[in-house]
């Protein structure tokens, strides 16, 4: 049986580097209001870019507390409309989610099923590659939608 707990999510944050050499940046976006994720529903966070920058590489930090993190899926969708898939369905019974995904991590996001209980950094490639934002203008407003497909456990 499936342990219940009701807790809070998430910080985000997107690091995006101008496309020129000479140019070169990183530029840190936050959202880390809380909120609820309730079974069989989607919960959405969004980041406002206000400049035009150019994606270079985009590293995307989530912290969510959530029993039985298998039960989700963490969307990430650009100004541009390109949806990237972060994890499905990962880490079966395992609770929370503390991770940068990174494509250049050394452990990928499928396959891992250990509880992330603390808030030790812990790098994973997601499971579709961020490289899909590089050379997009990152101005306008991103969208991390994390949905929760089974019951019993929220977060």
């Amino acid at each position: 049986m499936k342990n219940r707990t009701a807790n809070f999510c998430c910080s985000i944050a997107l690091l995006l580097a101008a496309a020129l050499p000479w140019a070169a940046s990183a530029q840190t976006f936050t959202n880390s209001t809380p909120g609820a994720i309730n079974d069989f529903q989607c919960f959405n966070r969004t980041i406002t870019v206000p400049t035009s920058l150019f994606v270079a590489d985009l590293d995307v930090p989530v912290n969510i507390t959530h029993a039985y993190r298998g039960d989700l899926d963490i969307t990430l969708t650009s100004p541009a409309g390109t949806a990237v898939v972060l994890t499905s369905d990962n880490g079966g019974g395992a609770n929370n989610l503390r991770v940068v995904f990174d494509d250049t991590a050394a452990t990928s996001i499928v396959g891992d099923n250990a509880n992330h209980n603390s808030n030790a950094e812990r790098r994973r490639i997601p499971e579709n590659p961020l490289s899909a934002f590089n050379g997009q203008n990152a101005a306008g407003t991103w969208t991390l939608q994390i949905c929760d497909d089974a019951a019993l456990d929220t977060g």
